[in-house]
C-alpha cells in the first residue's frame, strides 16, 4: 500500500508550484510547474476524490466530497508544460486523450508529451499515481543513467521512454502530439510480486522527495530511472508508441512560441502580424484558446521565464537583466514577477538550489 503517513498534515491549500491557467473555463486548462517534479496520489471513490501533492518545496492533501462538489463528474480538457506519468496502483482509470476514450487496469501506466490533451474521468474507484516530469529534470536523468560493463566502458541507457523524450527534447517547439501506453500482458492481482516492488519504489520516492535530505534529489532521479525500467521489462509489459496529428492552430502556436521565445516574450502585436501574416485579434483568440493566456500574457510568460533563468545562471544584477528585458519601471517588474513565482527576484535567486 501506499505510505502517506510519513509525510506531515498539510491544510487544504492550492500547491503554492502549481500555476493553472484559464482556471475559470470547463473548456481547456494549461498547467505549469515551478519545480523539477511534482508527484500526485489520488485516491477516487464513490463519495469523495483525495489529492496528496508532493514536490520539493511543499506538501499539500485535500480530501473533495462529490456530495459538495459534483465538477469532479466532468473534469476540464488540459495540457500541462511538463510530461505526465500516470501509474494505476488500483481499480480503472478512465482517461480521454485528444478526443478518445481509453481504460487502465491496475499496473497499468502511460506517459504523455507536453502536447496531449486529456482529461480525467471520475466515475470509478481507483488510486493512481501522478508525475510531473520537467524538460530540465529528464534531461539530468538522462544524463546521469550511466551504466558500466565488466572492462570499464559505459554507455546511456536508452529504452523507449527515452526515447520519446530525446525526440520531443530534440526540438524544443516539436509539435507532435505523443504518448506511451505500457499494457500488461497478463492482468495482476493486488498480491502480485510486481505491484509489491512498484509500492516498495513509490513509498521510497514518496519518503525521499518529503524529507528532503543531503542527496533526495539524486535518490529521487534514481528511483524514477528505475521506475521506467521496470516499465520496460519483457515480456511484463507491451508497449506502444502513438503519435497523433496536431491542428492548424496548434501549429501556429508553435510558430507564436518560437518568435516569443527569440525575442525573450518582448514583441508588439503588430511585429508578429507581420512575421506571420495573420490578423492580430486572430492570433490573440489562437493563444486564448491554445493556452488560456492573453497574448501579451503569453509573452510576459516568456519574458519571465527568461529573467528567471539569468537570474539562476548568470552574474548579472537584476537591473542589468530588468533593463536587457527592456523594462522601464524596476517595480512593475518586481510585481509581474511574485505574480507568477510567489517571491521577488532578489529572494529567487537566493533559492536556486531549490527551484
Amino acid at each position: 500500500m501506499i505510505d502517506l503517513h510519513q509525510t506531515s498534515q498539510i491544510p487544504p491549500e492550492p500547491p503554492p508550484y502549481l500555476s493553472v491557467h484559464n482556471n475559470d473555463s470547463s473548456f481547456f486548462k494549461f498547467f505549469e510547474i515551478l519545480v523539477p517534479y511534482m508527484l500526485t496520489y489520488q485516491s477516487n471513490t464513490e463519495d469523495a476524490c483525495t489529492f496528496f501533492n508532493l514536490s520539493p518545496c511543499s506538501q499539500n492533501r485535500v480530501t473533495i466530497s462529490k456530495k459538495d462538489n459534483t465538477t469532479l463528474d466532468v473534469p476540464s480538457l488540459h495540457s500541462h508544460d511538463f510530461f505526465e506519468v500516470m501509474f494505476v496502483i488500483s481499480g480503472t482509470v478512465r482517461q480521454r486523450l485528444e478526443g478518445k476514450n481509453f481504460s487502465y487496469s491496475a499496473g497499468e501506466c502511460c506517459i504523455l508529451n507536453k502536447n496531449i490533451r486529456h482529461q480525467e474521468d471520475f466515475s470509478t474507484d481507483f488510486e493512481v499515481l501522478f508525475l510531473a516530469l520537467t524538460d530540465k529534470f529528464l534531461n539530468q536523468l538522462m544524463e546521469h543513467d550511466i551504466q558500466y560493463s565488466p572492462n570499464g566502458a559505459c554507455w546511456n541507457y536508452f529504452g523507449s521512454i527515452y526515447h520519446l523524450i530525446e525526440q520531443n527534447h530534440r526540438n524544443k517547439y516539436y509539435n507532435a502530439k505523443e504518448y506511451i501506453d505500457f499494457r500488461l500482458e497478463t492482468p495482476l492481482d493486488s498480491n502480485n510480486a510486481l505491484m509489491t516492488h512498484f509500492h516498495i519504489l513509490f513509498n521510497e520516492l514518496i519518503k525521499e522527495i518529503s524529507m528532503q535530505r543531503p542527496g533526495s534529489n539524486l535518490i529521487v532521479e534514481g528511483l524514477i530511472a528505475r521506475f521506467f525500467s521496470m516499465l520496460e521489462e519483457k515480456p511484463v509489459y507491451e508497449s506502444a508508441h502513438i503519435k497523433l496529428s496536431s491542428t492548424k492552430e496548434q501549429n501556429l502556436l508553435h510558430k507564436i512560441s518560437h518568435i516569443l521565445e527569440e525575442k525573450h516574450g518582448r514583441i508588439s502585436r503588430n511585429e508578429l502580424v507581420k512575421l506571420l501574416n495573420y490578423n492580430g485579434d486572430y492570433l490573440n483568440r489562437i493563444v486564448k484558446k491554445q493556452t488560456g493566456m492573453t497574448l501579451t500574457e503569453y509573452g510576459r510568460l516568456f519574458c519571465l521565464e527568461n529573467a528567471a533563468n539569468q537570474l539562476l545562471h548568470s552574474q548579472k544584477t537584476i537591473s542589468q537583466i530588468v533593463t536587457e528585458l527592456g523594462f522601464s519601471n524596476r517595480n512593475y517588474f518586481n510585481h509581474i514577477f511574485i505574480e507568477k513565482y510567489g517571491i521577488s527576484p532578489n529572494e529567487f535567486r537566493k533559492q536556486k538550489n531549490v527551484l
